[in-house]
């Protein structure tokens, strides 16, 4: 009798492990997508900010190319009033 109860006490905690095993399993596959799902929304993320950091980049080299296009517009302005004063002989 008592290995007959001592095998159904085995055999109950081995089911009852394998409940709590699948459970646990079944909880970690939980977190593991809900990690998963958060993983994807943060590259969602990062990526419009790359996109809308690239626009920025793009609309700054538009302004820096212009402004490198006014300085060679204002040199190019001085070296003629320079020539005009230096071919007048005047003073100003």
């Amino acid at each position: 009798m008592y290995n007959a109860l001592k095998a159904g006490w085995d055999y109950s905690s081995k089911q009852m492990g394998a409940e709590y095993a699948a459970e646990m399993g079944t909880e970690y596959l939980g977190e593991v997508d809900g990690t998963i799902q958060k993983l994807v929304k943060d590259m969602d993320e990062l990526g419009n900010n790359i996109t809308l950091i690239e626009e920025n980049i793009e609309s700054t080299q538009e302004k820096l190319e212009a402004a490198q296009e006014d300085v060679k517009n204002q040199y190019n302005m001085m070296k003629l009033r320079i020539q005009f004063m230096y071919e007048n002989n005047t003073e100003s």
